[in-house]
């Protein structure tokens, strides 16, 4: 699915777990001319968070944040992050512990 900005992710956690895949790939070759500034998620409480996070030559986007409502949290998945020019603020709070892979 493509993120514009203002939307909201409607997922909610089950049984404490969040199943979801978050992905920025090429943003400035992007068809739909989806141009992604901002990732935050930290309005929902969660214990896990399952799925794979990839921002690879995501151009537009500057901040990416991830919290569990101010509670630990672990990931389950694999996170790349590479060649994403305007990327300044990469935050994971209160992140105990990552099953799976980071590049």
């Amino acid at each position: 699915a493509n993120v514009n900005d203002g939307d909201t992710c409607d997922t909610e956690p089950v049984d404490g777990v969040i199943t979801a895949n978050i992905s920025c790939e090429d943003s400035d070759t992007e068809a739909s001319g989806t141009s992604p500034t901002t990732f935050t998620l930290s309005s929902k409480i969660f214990e896990r968070f399952e799925g794979d996070i990839t921002l690879q030559k995501c151009h537009s986007l500057t901040e990416f944040w991830m919290q569990s409502g101010g509670w630990d949290f672990k990931i389950s998945g694999n996170i790349l992050v590479s060649e994403n020019n305007a990327l300044t603020n990469f935050y994971f709070f209160d992140l105990i512990e990552l099953v799976g892979s980071y590049d």
